[in-house]
Parts: C-alpha cells; structure tokens; sequence
C-alpha cells in the first residue's frame, strides 16, 4: 500500500494554482517528463492508498439548501431561510441576496430580508405551484385556486386556456397537468377549464430540488491545497519526497477553514 501525489510547484494556467494536488497514483508509477520540476512535486507516500488521497482534490462547491422558519398553515405560506452549506470561516463562498433573488421570484417568492450567509423569503404553495418556475411557457392563460384542505395540504386549481387559439388537444392539455405532477379531477372540454389537484409535499420538494439542482455550482476547482512552505521545501530538495500519511495530512489545508 503506497501511493505517489503531484502537487503543482507553481501558479499555472487553468484550474491548477501552486500547491494543488494534480494526480494521485498508486505504486509503482510512471510520470510523463514534464510531471516534475519546475512546475510540480512528487511526493511518495508509503502508507497510502490512491483512493485515501484522492478524498482532498474535491472541488469546492456552492450548495445552497434552505430550512423552514415558519409555516401559516391557513394561507399554506412558508417563510425560508436559504443558505449556502459550505462557507469558509471568513465568509468566502457565502449566499448573496444577487444570487438567488430573480431566480426564487420566478418561483413565486418573495424576498424579505439577507444577512451573513442567509436570505429570506417568503412563498405560498399555491403562487409557486402555478409560477414560471413550475410552468415555463405554458399553454395556460389563468390559474384560479378552487380549495385548499389544511389538514391534508391538497389544493384544487382550475386551469383556464379558453383564450388560447388554435384550440390545443384536449389530452395536451391533461398531459401538461399531469407532467407538472397535479392530479386531474375534471376536465370541462367546452369551456376550456382543467381542474386539478397538487400536494404542498409535491411543491415544496420540487422548490428545495431546485434551489439545491439550479443554483448550486462550482465556487473553487479545488477545496483543499497542499501547505506552500512544505512545497517550497520539497523544491529545494530536488522535488521528491517521501512522508508517511499522518505527516502529509499536517500540510492539507481546507479552504473552509480560511
């Protein structure tokens, strides 16, 4: 059980900036010609496996997620605190009100209040159910809500595409219902009104899909870096080491914890 780890020597172009571990092997190995200095170090780890050190070339990424702060049960209205999971100490990788403000509003949400690593808002299930944000380009003209059942959190819409032209198929329509997740109760075909029914389970889940799916992305290409001096030290010995794996974990460092 031995490994060998390249950590980049020096600031280059892309996403490898100096002190990034750019490849992890397991013994014995080959590295190209141009794997070594003056652009990275090798560092041989005898009681490594590849799989143990690849654990620290992660990206750093920016999740958000939110909790609930409070629910009023009568209007099925929620107050969110959303956030991002993994700020560093100093505040780097934090939400921003910028960030997620027009998205959340294209789901129906409305913005109340920001602060270190959080924003509020506040959303009905019913406005989101019927937003952008569920719907996009609907055929729908209007949705008007028919009866919300606090107990069991179900509420009835009628869609109504009367001034829609050409006439769209029926089924079309029922498709799109059911595509949404809402469950049909009827359909007036003459009129031109869809009434169906959606679950505050169905709507809440799809929001945190969302929030997590659609805002989430890549803050830094790498969360942890090897520590400079140790590098420094390494190129002066020829840019080749051998450190056991307790050691070598004393030179990880963890952007989170900047």
């Amino acid at each position: 059980m031995s490994c060998e780890v390249l950590i980049k020597a020096r600031t280059t172009h892309g996403p490898y900036s100096k002190g990034t571990i750019a490849g992890v092997k397991d013994q014995p190995c080959v590295w190209g010609s141009k794997e070594g200095l003056p652009y990275s170090i090798r560092a041989i780890i005898p009681d490594a496996t590849r799989a143990q050190i690849l654990a620290y070339t992660g990206k750093w990424k920016l999740e958000y997620d939110y909790e609930v702060v409070t629910h009023n049960l009568p209007q099925d209205g929620y107050r969110i605190r959303v956030f991002s999971k993994y700020p560093s100490v100093s505040g780097a990788c934090s939400i921003t009100r910028e960030q997620v403000e027009n998205y959340l509003i294209h789901w129906g949400a409305t913005y109340k209040s920001a602060s270190q690593n959080e924003v509020v808002f506040d959303f009905t299930v019913y406005k989101s159910a019927i937003s952008n944000g569920v719907w996009g380009n609907t055929l729908f003209i209007g949705f008007t809500e028919v009866s919300y059942n606090q107990s069991t959190g179900v509420h009835v819409v009628d869609a109504d595409y009367s001034a829609i032209t050409p006439t769209p198929n029926p089924a079309k329509i029922e498709g799109q219902v059911i595509g949404k997740g809402g469950l049909i109760v009827s359909h007036d075909a003459e009129n031109k009104i869809v009434r169906f029914s959606f679950d505050r389970t169905l709507v809440t889940a799809r929001l945190k899909r969302a929030i997590h799916d659609r805002l989430s992305q890549t803050f830094e290409a790498h969360q942890y870096y090897i520590d400079n001096d140790f590098i420094d030290d390494v190129v002066s010995q020829g840019g080749e080491v051998t450190v056991n794996r307790s050691e070598m974990l004393t030179y990880v460092k963890n952007r989170l914890d900047e």
